[in-house]
């Protein structure tokens, strides 16, 4: 049996049925009529927009989004497992119709870029899965991260959708008191592997560059880097005088940009083995440096992440290193978390504010502006999730080095 998830049929799940219809534009409802679905869930995505804030290359607009074509997907989950028979029946679930979920992908456009929204506008859960201002579903050819937490989000709607029918059928006593938190991204950069980053890494004749990829890892790092500006460094490299990005270049600059010259100084120090068809390190390797700048640490492999912890880092505006690599081909990617928007207990205060449930987080996956958003599910080590992450590496940013 196969299972599809929106519009990346290779991601595929064992617990979900989709069947999918595309339209283009948005169905206009007269004055006394009740919204449709669509509008609904373009209206959901439209509030999002307004309290969740992009890097900064697209937080700066404020133009309307534009809604340029949709896809619904339904899908219809089992609940049996998860609520029991007593519970089906109490909330009168039928698995063939009320389990269904119509999940939409919006391609929209603002500020003149093209991204997607992924969320359901369905009563029971009402939420975005996914908020990208520049990007398409098709960067998950090349992003391992991106395609890893995409697929998750089927599973996603189907705990929520369990979560809501838990809710209706046991009793509801709160024994803490809860507040929404939102830290929005903390990192103004998105950078990527190509020219000008890999100015300085070896020669590569087969690419148009002339260079190696700069590499994931050393991007990701170097991205953290900048951002928390340790003391050490900032007598090296004017930190403020970063560009955010530059635009991927066919061929090398004139000058060598001086961000490159930090790339390729955090690539050494990783110990980065250059290629021309990828450069892998490993982001565990930089924590002697951090040492030795004074940047205090946490370190744990192929280990759930700790929200809360996660929540007080971004908080003080430092970065998440993760990474992870897919099973099968085996392939690695490391990239930042920079943004959190979650639930806490609200008698809790930083820096040591607990978690009681993550709503979305910020993904700079080092690929430029591309698929850098807003995402309700990340990855976790799961051994059942075949064949995307493992090997998880979670490094976090105790203290800028300042």
């Amino acid at each position: 049996m196969k299972y599809y998830f929106l519009l990346a049929a290779s991601l595929s799940l064992t617990t979900l049925i989709s069947c999918t219809g595309e339209e283009n534009g948005l169905i206009s409802q007269g004055a006394d009529m009740p919204k449709s679905n669509l509008e609904l869930t373009v209206d959901l995505m439209k509030s999002f927009a307004e309290t969740h804030q992009g890097d900064q290359l697209t937080k700066a607009g404020n133009s309307e989004i534009e809604v340029i074509s949709h896809e619904v997907t339904t899908y219809a989950f089992d609940l049996s497992k998860e609520l029991g028979v007593q519970t089906l029946s109490t909330n009168a679930v039928n698995v063939g119709d009320s389990a269904k979920v119509d999940v939409y992908t919006l391609v929209i456009e603002k500020d003149g870029k093209q991204g997607y929204c992924i969320a359901t506008s369905d009563e029971r859960i009402n939420r975005v899965y996914a908020y990208v201002e520049e990007g398409q579903l098709s960067d998950t050819t090349y992003n391992i991260g991106l395609a890893a937490t995409l697929s998750y989000l089927p599973a996603q709607c189907k705990m929520d959708l369990v979560d809501y029918y838990k809710s209706q059928s046991e009793p509801q006593t709160k024994a803490v008191t809860e507040k929404r938190y939102i830290v929005q991204p903390v990192s103004r950069f998105a950078w990527h592997q190509n020219a000008p980053y890999n100015a300085l890494t070896p020669e590569c004749s087969s690419r148009s560059d002339g260079h190696c990829p700069a590499g994931c890892t050393p991007i990701a790092v170097a991205q953290a880097l900048a951002t928390i500006q340790p003391t050490a460094l900032s007598g090296l490299y004017d930190f403020s005088s970063f560009s955010d990005s530059y635009p991927i270049m066919e061929t090398q600059p004139l000058n060598t940009p001086p961000e490159a010259w930090f790339v390729i100084h955090i690539g050494s120090l990783l110990g980065t083995e250059y290629g021309c068809t990828g450069s892998g390190a490993w982001s565990r390797d930089i924590r002697p440096y951090l040492d030795d700048w004074n940047v205090r640490y946490y370190y744990e492999q192929d280990e759930n992440v700790d929200e809360s912890l996660l929540l007080n880092c971004l908080n003080y505006k430092r970065p998440h290193i993760s990474s992870g690599f897919r099973k099968s081909p085996r392939e690695g990617h490391t990239w930042l978390w920079t943004g959190i928007d979650c639930v806490i207990d609200a008698s809790t205060v930083a820096p040591n504010m607990k978690v009681i449930r993550v709503n979305s987080l910020y993904c700079n996956w080092g690929w430029g502006p591309n698929s850098n958003g807003w995402f309700a599910s990340y990855e976790q080590p799961d051994p059942d999730m075949q064949p995307f992450l493992d090997d998880n590496d979670q490094l976090y940013l105790l203290s800028s080095g300042r």
